[in-house]
């Protein structure tokens, strides 16, 4: 795809079926099918680990994700101070979500307008390959959510929650 350098994706997080693992799964399948070139590196540890060693390299959990994230294209992840963490790395995250709460969760948060948000696998593997495509929109996107991210402080973050539960 007129691209010389290989895709680097990452992803953050628990191995398991509530975490939307079956979605991220199906895109890299996906990804890989429509002969998209990608490394993987998984963070994270739990009973999908075997699927997940089929597209990339497990590492387990990690206390040194910094040097992950900084070496991502794209990180894939769903919890709230890992996306914050990857925004501030300059990097374009992708959550996704299999139920009506994760959903309000992400689409919800402050984040959301600077970050990507899917359930189906298809559509997910489609916004990785625009992005990957579209250097410019993936820039904008990356800054905007990186500028959101720089923003945010401890106190920011524990008022946010406070605020999220008096609602």
């Amino acid at each position: 795809r007129g691209n010389d350098k290989q895709l680097k994706i990452i992803f953050v997080g628990r191995l398991e079926k509530d975490t939307g693992s079956t979605i991220y799964l199906k895109a890299l399948e996906n990804l890989k099918n429509n002969k998209i070139a990608y490394n993987l590196d998984v963070y994270g540890d739990g009973s999908e680990k075997n699927h997940f060693a089929l597209y990339g390299k497990v590492h387990g959990f990690t206390k040194d994700l910094h040097t992950a994230i900084a070496a991502a294209d794209i990180v894939l992840v769903s919890s709230y101070l890992s996306i914050l963490q990857a925004m501030a790395h300059k990097k374009l995250v992708m959550a996704v979500y299999d139920n009506p709460l994760k959903e309000d969760y992400l689409r919800m948060a402050p984040f959301a307008p600077f970050i990507i948000i899917e359930k189906d696998p298809e559509k997910v593997a489609e916004k990785i390959v625009y992005y990957l495509e579209h250097s410019k929109e993936k820039k904008e996107m990356i800054e905007k959510a990186y500028a959101w991210s720089l923003k945010q402080s401890w106190e920011n973050v524990a008022d946010g929650y406070r605020n999220l539960w008096k609602n």
